[in-house]
This record gives C-alpha cells, structure tokens and sequence, in this order.
C-alpha cells in the first residue's frame, strides 16, 4: 500500500485444459486417421512381406541365402520373433562370425531393416514388425 491506496489485483483468465480425447482425436485428424470412441474406424494392420533375409554376409555368403526360412516363418504376420537357428555350426563358419540381415515391407511404402551382430548364436531372435506404434514417445 502505498499512500493509502490498495493496489490492484488483476486477473487472467486461464483456460482449462483440453481433455484427453480431445487432444486424441485432433492428433489422429492431424495424421489423417479417423478415429472413433470404439476404434472401429482405426486403420488396418499390416502384414510383414519378407524381403530378403541374410546370412552371414559379412562371411561372403550370398545375399537372401535365409529368405525362403525367414519368408516361410514371419511372411504374413503383424509381428515375428525369428529366432536364429543352429547354423552357426556349419563347417565355413568357424573362420568368421557371420551376422544376420533381415529386409522386410509393410505396406505398399514402408521398408525396414534389422540385423543381428556377428555375436549372435542360436537361440538369438530378431523381432519383425508391422504393427503401428502408439503411446507414450510415439
């Protein structure tokens, strides 16, 4: 207080927050995805569509020498877990430890790749997916 007077006291005005679905389906229009309570209207998954699948490469064995095992075991399926099998036993590997590349498509556009290090033994696995990340970080 300053001579007698009584300062003033201004107000702001606060919105409140969104809620949540709001925020939700003003993200999925911005993606263009219809949504609805439901999610009757979410998109289809896709499939995985193999590639090529690889082993050893970094050996000198040929490019999509594994296609026909990695095809037969995830082709199809939103997501795989393609676990490596006993082929590191194989007389030409034991100069060198061979890695393992997979190729992979969802959709018409969406091309992925993974690969597991020269350290992999049997029993590793190398996940495939299609399926659509949603969530916290996405």
């Amino acid at each position: 207080m300053q001579g007698g007077r009584m300062g003033r006291i201004s107000a702001t005005a606060f919105r409140s927050p969104p809620s949540v679905i709001s925020v939700l389906f003003g993200l999925f229009a911005m993606w263009g995805i219809a949504a609805t309570a439901d999610g009757s209207n979410a998109p289809a998954a896709q499939s995985i569509e193999v590639l090529s699948g690889t082993y050893g490469s970094n050996c000198g064995l040929p490019r999509g020498n594994a296609s026909r095992d990695l095809t037969r075991r995830c082709d199809g399926s939103e997501t795989c877990s393609y676990e490596l099998g006993d082929r590191l036993g194989s007389e030409p590997m034991k100069q060198c430890r061979p890695d393992f590349l997979a190729e992979w498509r969802c959709g018409n556009a969406e091309l992925h790749t993974a690969a597991l290090a020269p350290e992999a033994k049997p029993g590793d696995t190398l996940v495939l997916s299609c399926a659509r990340v949603t969530g916290a970080g996405k």
